[in-house]
């Protein structure tokens, strides 16, 4: 059986189009995962994309997350795929570069997969580039 988290987004909606899942979870229906039997496939594509809006709601993201964690720690999954974007600036005009890339954002998504892995244990973690210019 497969739950997917995150099925409204578009890594979501875009799995959805490639394989049925028996269960399908968004931030409206979160609740009902405990419903969900044990030793399921977990597809995680519930973390926003939308950086810009992440960096001006760091306190919302991260209570999204602890939510998300609070619900998928109480069972046990056969495999686990997290899939996470990553947006890589060709031009920026903030002039970032590798050093300023080492902000409050970014070492969140770092102690997301450390504590995904610890937590779920057989995680498959597929981070999605976005190039922008």
């Amino acid at each position: 059986m497969k739950i997917l988290i995150g099925n409204t987004g578009l890594i979501g909606k875009n799995l959805k189009d490639q394989q049925e899942f028996d269960y399908e979870f968004n931030s409206k229906n979160i609740n009902e995962l405990d419903q969900c039997p044990d030793n399921c496939d977990l597809y995680l594509s519930c973390l926003p994309a939308t950086k810009w809006y992440i960096n001006q709601n760091i306190e919302q993201d991260l209570n999204n997350i602890l939510n998300i964690f609070f619900h998928i720690s109480k069972k046990k999954y056969r495999k686990v795929y997290l899939f996470s974007t990553v947006d890589v600036y060709c031009n920026s005009p903030l002039h970032v570069n590798e050093i300023i890339l080492q902000t409050f954002p970014i070492l969140i998504m770092e102690v997301i997969d450390f504590y995904l892995k610890i937590l779920l244990g057989n995680l498959l973690i597929m981070k999605i580039f976005t190039f922008l210019d």
